[in-house]
């Protein structure tokens, strides 16, 4: 008798997995407790793979984006969902979020066009000045709580770096940033340098709002002489002509 509900057990489980495993999303997702400002649409698959045609979040709007949720990571009680975004006008690439003790991403590896990413930045430029060229993040890991940074592990390249505004185009050619944590503050250090212009310092963000860049900015021989005046406006410049720039505040 024993053996019989043993059996039973094991053959009523192994049933419910199978629903589970064959439900589509579409039937779920009314019942997850999402964001009131989170919009998925267009799902399809099950709760283990599949692809939303849009997911919109705070007028911010991504195209073609994939999901795969390891059954291993269920069992490990370590849920994690494998991304994948498709949509080669806005952003490219993979990666893995878990929420495990907070936020955490692994295996990053996401590119956009610099001038898309402009347009969904939270905070309007009182100039009109649009952007060119690549960017490209790669991060082996990212912890984060809500109200602190844990860790951080990876790098931010902008190739072909150009900014345009109403003074002309400014060519940066290539800028890096290696970011960390420091103190449960989101951390750079940025180094750019072309014929026009060189930057480099230390930047840190709060998970506030709060934010500084201690650096300095050292003009070109082949900067425009648009910038080369208005530069000249950020301070004076040192013994190799560059200029310290300290700078904090609020988004």
């Amino acid at each position: 008798m024993k053996r019989l509900i043993t059996l039973g057990l094991l053959v009523t489980a192994c049933y419910l997995f199978f629903l589970v495993q064959q439900c589509p999303v579409a039937r779920v997702l009314p019942w997850l407790p999402l964001p009131p400002e989170l919009t998925l649409s267009g799902a399809r698959g099950t709760l283990w793979q599949g692809e939303f045609d849009q997911i919109s979040w705070q007028g911010k709007v991504l195209q073609n984006v994939g999901w795969q949720l390891p059954v291993s990571s269920l069992l490990l009680f370590d849920p994690v969902v494998q991304l994948q975004f498709n949509d080669k006008e806005t952003l490219r690439g993979a990666a893995e979020l878990g929420w495990s003790g907070g936020v955490r991403l692994r295996d990053v590896d996401l590119q956009a066009d610099a001038a898309w990413l402009l347009s969904q930045a939270p905070v309007r430029l009182p100039v009109p000045v649009t952007a060119a060229g690549q960017l490209h993040l790669q991060l082996t890991e990212l912890r984060m709580t809500t109200s602190a940074c844990q860790q951080v592990d990876g790098t931010l390249l902008w190739r072909g770096a150009e900014v345009q505004s109403p003074m002309g185009a400014l060519l940066l050619d290539t800028a890096k940033a290696d970011l960390g944590c420091q103190q449960g503050k989101l951390t750079a250090k940025l180094k750019q340098a072309s014929e026009q212009l060189s930057l480099s310092g230390d930047a840190e963000l709060d998970l506030n709002g709060s934010y500084r860049f201690q650096g300095k900015v050292t003009p070109e021989p082949g900067l425009p002489p648009a910038f080369a005046q208005g530069i000249n406006f950020l301070g004076q410049r040192d013994s190799q002509g560059a200029i310290r720039l300290d700078y904090q505040g609020r988004f």
